[in-house]
């Protein structure tokens, strides 16, 4: 059984979205989580590669400077909902790898989410300091 990397089985899922429909709202928010989750995932297989200096399954030249051990599944909040990607793993590095793509995104995830709660407090803040105004007269009235 041939394995595939987590980008490819999200293009997989891609292709499949956009070659059966793209009608419903609920589909176009879809393809954006998916692309969103597609990128994820190949800026952070290139991160690996640049740490480990080679491709997926692909032999060190000399002495090896850690290996892929599989991937773990990771989140990120955004405007249209939760992304779910697959990050992934190293061992046997010589210093510990710490992905500075998804330190990253922490901390944007949760900007996001103040920024979310921000708003939503000046949109109540705002609507219930409104004064009431009187109709306005109609001509002729």
């Amino acid at each position: 059984m041939k394995r595939i990397s987590a980008p490819e089985q999200t293009r997989e899922h891609l292709r499949a979205l956009i070659g059966g429909r793209l009608g419903t709202a609920p589909d176009r928010s879809s393809l954006v989580l998916l692309a969103a989750r597609l990128i994820l995932e190949e800026a952070l297989e290139g991160e690996v590669r640049d740490e480990i200096g080679r491709e997926r399954y692909e032999r060190a030249d000399g002495e090896a400077r850690g290996y892929r051990n599989g991937y773990r599944p990771g989140q990120m909040k955004t405007a249209e909902g939760m992304v779910e990607f697959s990050a992934p793993q190293v061992r046997d590095t010589p210093e510990p790898f710490v992905s500075a793509i998804r330190e990253n995104l922490a901390g944007r995830t949760q900007a996001l989410e103040l920024s979310h709660l921000a708003g939503k407090r000046v949109r109540k803040h705002r609507a219930g300091n409104r004064p009431r105004r009187p109709p306005e007269p109609r001509d002729g009235t």
